[in-house]
């Protein structure tokens, strides 16, 4: 699970601005984490981010306050899609 807003201080005293949008195609990059799943929750403008959050590859999208029953059944289903995989080493 993954914000897509962080506070300015996460770029470490001048870094890249870090944001969720970055994190996901950072961990797309990576062999080993780029099929890693990510649900997107943020309390930001839910019209402007959803689209985005899935096309870099987000498996779901919460607004806060976050819906428990619908972010619970993406969670279970992702659980059950990803141990009918082989694991990767």
């Amino acid at each position: 699970m993954l914000d897509i807003s962080f506070p300015p201080d996460v770029a470490h005293g001048g870094g890249v601005p870090w944001d969720g949008f970055i994190i996901i195609e950072w961990l797309r990059r990576i062999e080993e984490a780029k099929n890693v799943p990510v649900i997107v929750i943020t309390g930001s403008d839910t019209q402007k981010y959803r689209e985005r959050a899935l096309a870099t590859g987000a498996i779901g999208f919460f607004h806060k306050p976050v819906d428990n029953d619908g972010l619970l059944d993406v969670i279970k289903k992702t659980l059950s899609e990803n141990a009918l995989k082989p694991a990767q080493v």
